[in-house]
């Protein structure tokens, strides 16, 4: 999802200890490739663990939640 001037994909990681599955979602700078059936390639900027696993969609959704988030914490 485009954020400005950047690219950004959302990591995905699964909270451990709590009874309830849940994820938490990290925006990770990345650069665009090529694009085939609906899909893009990309370069990641920094590095991450080899097993990281990313959201496939609703990207747009988890950035307007990160967003609104950011927007509460500047009251």
């Amino acid at each position: 999802v485009r954020e400005g001037d950047r690219y950004l994909a959302f990591l995905a990681t699964k909270e451990s200890g709590s009874d309830i599955e849940e994820w938490m979602f990290t925006p990770v700078e990345v650069i665009p490739g090529t694009t085939q059936d609906n899909w893009v390639s990309v370069r990641l900027v920094q590095e991450i663990p080899e097993d990281a696993q990313f959201a496939l969609n609703n990207a747009y959704y988890l950035l307007a939640e990160m967003k609104k988030g950011e927007a509460e914490h500047s009251h």
